[in-house]
């Protein structure tokens, strides 16, 4: 392909390419790297801009909502102290199923699809519905205190879903809740679920007891290549790289160019690109964002209708 590169007429997609490189940083590599954007511009200023500068490019496939908060009134401490019993020790534990839970390096995952989660989800709706069935003088103090969470997770879960499909057109297919003991546990990567146009995440920042602020930067966004193309688990190539900014807050992501789905298609582009495509790569909580205890994120994963 690179032998061709001369004999091939200029790409409609080579203005995108262009402007990604007149707009944004180069990311760096080493010691020299940068996750945030020296100006100050968050990812969806950025690709507002790139689209101004003649990019193929939706700005709306990066959107922060400051003001969208997750909807239920429950630290992430209480609520991860409860899933983590709940899957180890208490029902989903002795059900004997399984996929509900991952943890590993510092991070624990809990799922909620009827795809992914062995069940979870609708033990913790039978537990509710359990608890719910108790009078008074049958509930511990520990069983009232339970309840409380539960019927405040599981109502706010309904509520936002509902919310996401009004407001955002957004039929959620999965969820899954991250808890972080510490940064820098999950590396550069796409967002591989976000594999057609039409996908859709939702990602909220759970409420810490420490008062931290959940608008807080908490992703890094970057432009750029796979290593190798054709990786199963791809690699973000940070020679070639640039920065797409950093953000908290809510932030919507759509397929339109994000994660699994190229902003810049195969075959298109060459010189640097090499006929490679182009995606937008995120980082959650490395290694440079300060983190004084745990921080969780809830993420609605589903699609446009």
């Amino acid at each position: 392909m690179d032998e061709d590169a001369a004999d091939t007429p200029p790409s409609e997609w080579q203005g995108t390419w262009d402007a990604i490189t007149e707009v944004l940083h180069e990311r760096g590599t080493y010691d020299e790297w940068i996750d945030e954007d020296p100006e100050g511009r968050d990812p969806h200023e950025l690709l507002t801009l790139l689209l101004q500068a003649g990019a193929q490019v939706d700005p709306n496939i990066i959107r922060l909502d400051d003001d969208r908060m997750f909807p239920f009134d429950v630290s992430l401490q209480a609520l991860f102290k409860y899933l983590k019993w709940f899957c180890t020790a208490g029902p989903y534990k002795q059900s004997g199923k399984k996929g509900g839970m991952t943890s590993a390096d510092g991070k624990y995952i809990f799922q909620f699809g009827k795809r992914s989660d062995g069940g979870l989800l609708d033990l913790l709706h039978a537990e509710m519905k359990r608890l719910n069935a108790l009078n008074k003088q049958q509930l511990s103090p520990r069983d009232q205190g339970r309840r409380k969470l539960l019927k405040r997770f599981l109502g706010g879960f309904e509520e936002e879903r509902a919310w996401l499909l009004e407001s955002e057109s957004m039929e959620v297919t999965d969820a899954h809740l991250v808890f972080y003991e510490k940064n820098g546990v999950m590396k550069v990567h796409l967002d591989t679920r976000l594999d057609s146009p039409v996908s859709m995440r939702a990602l909220y920042p759970l409420r810490s007891n420490d008062g931290s602020d959940r608008n807080a930067r908490r992703l890094s966004f970057y432009v750029g290549m796979r290593q190798d193309e054709d990786d199963s688990r791809p690699k973000l190539e940070v020679e070639t790289a640039f920065c797409l900014g950093s953000c908290g807050g809510v932030v919507i992501l759509t397929g339109q160019g994000c994660g699994g789905f190229p902003i810049i298609p195969r075959g298109e582009v060459f010189g640097v690109v090499r006929g490679r495509r182009v995606f937008v790569w995120h980082e959650p909580l490395n290694n440079r964002m300060p983190l004084n205890g745990m921080r969780a994120t809830f993420v609605f994963s589903g699609k446009k209708v």
